[in-house]
């Protein structure tokens, strides 16, 4: 999947990217990321970096921080501040997949990786997708297939 409006600029050492992700709300449409000597400098944004060889889109809400990567599906990891009960950052792989809308609508996954948490991380980890700036990414919902059983899945939000 390409990318439209891709441009790189270089001033002195700093390099400014600007990246059009036409998958995602349209209040991302357009991110600058902007690093110097290879530190990202502006995190008043989340900063969107999409590898298009490995079709992997990572969102980073923070830099810098200690955190536990959590597997909730094969194709979404969070990145958690287990301290401050902060998500730092999600990694979608095989993005294009998740992105890609179906015959009856978006796609949605099971978040297996919730059983092999304690309950205490899954209600923490199930807190922090609930809220932004998660939820302005990821939404969270559940699956009924009896009034006994309630799975956890999730859906990447966008705009189509």
């Amino acid at each position: 999947m390409a990318f439209s409006g891709l441009r790189n600029e270089t001033r002195q050492d700093t390099i400014i990217s600007r990246v059009s992700l036409p998958l995602l709300p349209d209040l991302r449409n357009s991110v600058i990321l902007s690093y110097r000597n290879g530190i990202i400098l502006n995190m008043s944004e989340p900063i969107y970096n999409y590898n298009e060889v490995s079709d992997t889109l990572c969102i980073s809400f923070a830099t810098d921080e200690e955190a536990t990567g959590i597997e909730l599906t094969p194709h979404i990891l969070l990145r958690l501040n287990k301290k401050d009960q902060r998500v730092i950052g999600i990694t979608l792989l095989e993005y294009s997949i998740l992105a890609q809308k179906t015959e009856l609508g978006p796609r949605s996954f099971p978040l297996t990786g919730l059983s092999d948490l304690s309950n205490e991380l899954q209600e923490m980890v199930l807190d922090v997708l609930q809220r932004p700036p998660v939820s302005d990414v990821l939404l969270l919902s559940s699956y009924t297939p009896s009034m006994a059983e309630t799975i956890p899945i999730m859906l990447l939000q966008t705009s189509y």
